[in-house]
């Protein structure tokens, strides 16, 4: 699971299998002196297939000088907070860019029981004061969109990690309701991947032109899932 993932369960382990460094830190703070190994996270890809990923998309933006920003998102109860610190930090950002808004596919053709409107169509009409920068996604996958954005910006997305492995520029968006949200689904009151030094934390408007890519030493403590790691931990431990 993520990290973190174990406050879904009330068992108690005699080992954990976890995602990072940073999973195993939250592990061990929990359950003790049991074996806990760092096997990666399934929401990292492989060195292959960063390289096939990155970049793929978006060469008229780039050919044209223009930085494009990556939303991924959409859940009823967080992102309409995230949108508006989005729209804030947008107002104070230089230069040229777009914004290409990506809902989640479960929620954005739900209708929202007060409007009658499904989300997405909501969540697009709040981003309508953006004008011509406001870019309806010609990717057509997440996975694809943030490898190749510019920026990424997002609630607590796998989507994130994967920009941050494509070396994209990857900025968690910290509102009230996201924290809350993150704090039932987890029990983390922090972002692993801005605890790691991988990506920003925004809490207030900024101008997102002056945020940096993540460096290649912080990557380090991202690493694939490896299944055969996993096996092998497991077999050491019933043996």
């Amino acid at each position: 699971d993520t990290q973190g993932g174990f406050v879904r369960s009330s068992a108690l382990p005699d080992a954990i299998l976890t995602v990072d460094d940073y999973g195993a830190r939250l592990a061990r703070a929990k359950f003790g002196t049991i074996p806990i190994w760092v096997v990666g996270h399934p929401g990292v890809p492989a060195h292959s297939e960063v390289e096939a990923l990155t970049s793929c998309f978006l060469n008229d933006f780039r050919a044209e000088g223009i930085r494009t920003y990556a939303y991924v998102g959409g859940d009823p109860e967080t992102t309409g907070e995230q949108l508006e610190l989005l729209k804030q930090c947008l107002a104070k950002t230089g230069g040229d860019w777009v914004l290409i808004p990506r809902f989640h596919p479960k929620w954005v053709g739900v209708r929202d029981l007060v409007s009658g409107k499904t989300y997405g169509d909501l969540w697009m009409q709040m981003l309508e004061p953006l004008g011509d920068r406001l870019v309806r996604d010609p990717v057509g996958d997440g996975r694809k969109l943030v490898a190749s954005a510019d920026v990424s910006l997002a609630d607590p997305s796998t989507l994130l990690t994967t920009a941050v492995c494509c070396g994209k520029t990857s900025i968690f968006l910290e509102t009230p309701a996201v924290m809350k949200a993150m704090k039932k689904e987890s029990g983390l009151d922090v972002m692993p991947l801005v605890e790691l030094g991988c990506a920003h934390r925004v809490v207030e408007p900024t101008d997102l032109s002056l945020l940096e890519p993540p460096s290649p030493e912080s990557l380090e403590y991202l690493k694939p899932y490896d299944p055969e790691l996993a096996y092998r931990h497991i077999i050491e431990l019933i043996e």
